[in-house]
C-alpha cells in the first residue's frame, strides 16, 4: 500500500494560496465578462455594498427616530398623568382645608364675631319687654305712679292710627308713582322728540357730509388732474431742457471743437490760446486755399509765359542757326570762288550783302513779333548774349577752332538782326529749303 502520510502545515498554506488565487480569478472573470462593469468601468459590487450600507444606516436612523418619538410620546403621557395626579392631590388638599375651616374655624367661634354678626338684630332681645320684665330691677325706674298702662283700646287706636298712616303713605306713594310715571312719560316724549330731532340733524349732517365728501372728491379730482397736467408740463419742460442741453452739448464748442475759441485770447488780437487751440478756422483755411489757388494760377501764368518765351527763344535760335548755316555756305562759296586759279570767281555784291532780304522770295518770309518788339539797344544785348551762349555751348562740345568759326557766324547774325529790325518782315520759313535763299 501507498502510505502518503499526514499533510504538513506548509501544504495547507500552499493549498489555501491556490484556492485564494482561484477565487480571485473567478471574481476577476466575473468583472471582466460582465458587460455592465466592463462598459461603465465601475465596481458594481462595491456600489451595491455602499447602497446596502446606506440603506442599513437609513433604517437605523429611522429606527432611532421612531424610538425617540415613542419615548417622547411616552414621556409626554407620563408627564400628563403626573400632572393630573398632582392636580387631583391639590384638589383633595384644598377640600380638606375647606372642611377643616368649616369645622374648626367657623366665624361664630371668633371672639369679635358679635361685632360684625349680620344676624345680631334678629338674635338680640328688645331692651324692655314689658312692665313685668324680669331683667328690669327697681333701680331701673321703668314704671311710675299715675302712669297709664297699655290697654286693648289703646292698642286698637294705635293700630287704626298706623293703618291711616299706612294709607296716607300708600296714597303718597301712589301719587309719587303717578308723578314719576308722568315725568317718565314726559321724559320719554321729550327724549323721543330729541331723538327724532337728533336723527333729523344726523341725516342733515350725513347729507352735508356726503355733499362735502363729493365736493372734496371733485376738488381732489380737479387738483389731481391739475397736478397731472402740471407734472406732464414739467416733464415736457424737463425733456425739452434735457434735449436742449443735449443739443447744446452736441453743438457746443467743447464737442464740436470750435477753432475760433483758440483765437479769442484776452492778451489781445492775434494771440492764440494753446489750451483751446483746435486748428485753423474754415475762413482761414479757405483764405489759405484761395491764396494757394491764386499762387497756382500765378505760377501757371508764369510757367505759360516762360514756356511761351522759351518757345519764342527756341524759334529765334532755330532761325539764327539757319541764318548761320546759310552764311556759312555763302562764305564757303565765296572762299571757293576767290581761290586762285578758279575761273568762276565772283565779286561780292555789297548792296546784296547790305540788304539780304532783297534776295529772299516773298513766299519764304514771315513776321516775327519778338524781333519787332525789341529795340536797338536790346538787339545789341541779345546778340551779345546769343554769342556768349553759343560760345559756352560750343566750348564744351567742339574744339577751339570750331568755336571761333561759330562766333564769327554769330557776328554775321548780329548784322542780320540789324537788317531784320529795320525791316518790317522777317524771317525764313522752316519748310523752304536753304538753297532758295540764294
Amino acid at each position: 500500500m501507498l502510505n502518503i502520510g499526514k499533510p504538513l502545515p506548509k501544504d495547507h498554506a500552499e493549498v489555501a494560496k491556490h484556492v485564494k488565487a482561484r477565487l480571485f480569478d473567478e471574481e476577476r472573470k466575473k468583472r471582466i465578462f460582465n458587460p455592465t462593469i466592463r462598459t461603465i468601468g465601475i465596481d458594481k459590487d462595491a456600489l451595491d455594498r455602499q447602497v446596502q450600507e446606506k440603506k442599513i444606516l437609513r433604517e437605523e436612523e429611522q429606527a432611532k427616530q421612531l424610538a425617540y418619538s415613542n419615548k417622547l410620546l411616552q414621556d409626554c403621557a407620563t408627564s400628563l398623568q403626573l400632572d393630573e395626579q398632582n392636580k387631583k392631590k391639590q384638589k383633595e388638599i384644598d377640600l380638606e382645608i375647606l372642611e377643616f375651616r368649616k369645622k374648626y374655624q367657623a366665624p361664630e367661634t371668633r371672639r369679635e364675631y358679635d361685632i360684625y354678626d349680620p344676624l345680631q338684630c334678629r338674635k338680640g332681645q328688645p331692651i324692655r319687654i314689658g312692665d313685668d320684665d324680669p331683667r328690669i330691677t327697681l333701680s331701673s325706674v321703668q314704671r311710675f305712679e299715675g302712669e297709664e298702662s297699655v290697654t286693648k283700646e289703646q292698642k286698637a287706636e294705635q293700630i287704626q292710627q298706623q293703618r291711616v298712616w299706612l294709607e296716607m303713605q300708600i296714597r303718597e306713594k301712589n301719587m309719587t308713582r303717578e308723578e314719576n310715571k308722568n315725568v317718565e312719560r314726559t321724559w320719554q316724549e321729550t327724549e323721543h322728540t330729541t331723538v327724532q330731532r337728533a336723527q333729523a340733524l344726523a341725516s342733515l349732517e350725513n347729507e352735508c357730509r356726503k355733499k362735502l365728501i363729493e365736493a372734496n372728491y371733485r376738488y381732489n379730482q380737479a387738483l389731481a388732474s391739475e397736478q397731472k397736467m402740471n407734472k406732464s408740463i414739467m416733464e415736457a419742460e424737463c425733456n425739452e431742457d434735457k434735449m436742449a442741453e443735449v443739443y447744446n452739448a452736441i453743438t457746443g464748442d467743447f464737442l464740436t471743437e470750435n477753432p475760433e475759441l483758440g483765437f479769442n485770447s484776452a492778451l489781445g488780437p492775434g494771440k492764440i490760446l494753446k489750451s483751446l487751440y483746435k486748428g485753423l478756422t474754415p475762413a482761414m483755411k479757405q483764405a489759405i486755399y484761395d491764396e494757394q489757388a491764386n499762387q497756382r494760377a500765378e505760377l501757371k501764368k508764369r510757367k505759360e509765359a516762360f514756356d511761351k518765351q522759351e518757345k519764342d527763344w527756341a524759334e529765334l535760335l532755330n532761325i539764327l542757326a539757319r541764318c548761320g548755316t546759310l552764311n556759312d555756305r555763302e562764305m564757303q562759296k565765296k572762299k571757293s570762288s576767290n581761290r586762285p586759279g578758279n575761273p568762276t570767281t565772283r565779286k561780292p555784291n555789297i548792296l546784296q550783302n547790305k540788304s539780304p532780304t532783297k534776295s529772299i522770295p516773298p513766299s519764304i518770309i514771315i513776321t516775327n513779333p519778338l524781333i519787332n518788339q525789341m529795340g536797338d539797344s536790346n538787339l545789341l544785348d541779345l546778340s551779345i548774349s546769343i554769342g556768349k551762349q553759343s560760345h559756352k555751348i560750343l566750348w564744351n562740345a567742339l574744339d577751339l577752332q570750331r568755336a571761333l568759326l561759330l562766333i564769327q557766324k554769330n557776328w554775321t547774325q548780329i548784322f542780320l538782326f540789324s537788317a531784320i529790325r529795320f525791316n518790317p518782315i522777317s524771317f525764313i520759313n522752316e519748310d523752304q529749303p536753304m538753297e532758295s535763299i540764294y
